[in-house]
């Protein structure tokens, strides 16, 4: 029987979130990724574009202490903020706000 030699892409790795932290600019966050094609990297990331456009995100406006009690997903999938489900950005949001 031949041996199969060749390799079967699935195409690149989901991006996955180490940690996060408010950064110093208004709606900034310092993202540090663990996996995906910014593994390694840490980031500072302009999230207004995702706030300002978005209803759910609206609790973040005008409450920066909330904006700064943002946490990683339990999946490490998105960031995510307390006492509402619905405040989260992905990690692919995130990522392509990186780019």
């Amino acid at each position: 029987m031949k041996e199969i030699e060749d390799v079967v892409s699935a195409g690149d790795l989901l991006p996955t979130i180490a940690s996060v932290a408010k950064a110093n600019g208004p709606f900034s966050l310092m993202v540090a990724w663990s996996k995906g094609s910014r593994e390694g990297r840490t980031d500072v990331i302009d999230v207004a574009p995702q706030v300002f456009t978005y209803k759910v995100y609206r609790p973040l406006r005008d409450d920066d202490d909330l904006f700064s009690q943002v946490s990683v997903s339990d999946d490490r999938t998105a960031d995510v903020w307390p006492g509402n489900a619905d405040l989260e950005i992905s990690a692919d949001a995130l990522e392509e706000l990186a780019e």
